[in-house]
């Protein structure tokens, strides 16, 4: 995945900015010698084309879904179900491409996916509110 994202953002080195890590704390990464924390693994999913909203809760969720603490094995859980609400296949714009700065290309992208689920979590919590037997089925 990471020698594919290198191609797309150009160089290694170029990678690593918009990771924002070093290329050595990458080549750790790409060894094993170091773990990707879920924001580069979001972003570097993004800089393939994924989507970021979708590509930053998804990595979130897996390393969630990794812990042996309950309530957040239940955010995680919480996650799946709010990404299952979107499809997968939308691709986004491939920041590497871009000719503003990276930290506002992020930001612009961001902010209407995050609307998107904000607005359905709060549909979501609304019918299950309004909702006896909705509510009986799932615990919130």
């Amino acid at each position: 995945m990471s020698e594919a994202a290198s191609k797309v953002a150009g160089s290694q080195n170029k990678l690593a900015a918009l990771l924002d890590t070093t290329a050595p704390t990458l080549i750790q990464m790409k060894q094993g010698l170091s773990s990707a924390n879920w924001r580069v693994r979001g972003k570097l999913r993004a800089v393939l084309g994924e989507d970021p909203a979708r590509a930053f809760m998804e990595a979130m969720a897996e390393d969630l879904a990794g812990s042996a603490n309950p309530e957040e094995i239940s955010a995680a859980e919480s996650f799946r179900a709010m990404l299952a609400a979107f499809p997968a296949d939308q691709k986004a714009e491939n920041p590497a491409s871009l000719a503003t700065s990276g930290a506002s290309v992020w930001r612009k992208r961001m902010i209407s996916p995050i609307r998107q689920i904000a607005a359905y979590a709060k549909e979501s919590i609304n019918l299950v509110r309004f909702s006896p037997a909705l509510s009986q089925q799932i615990s919130i």
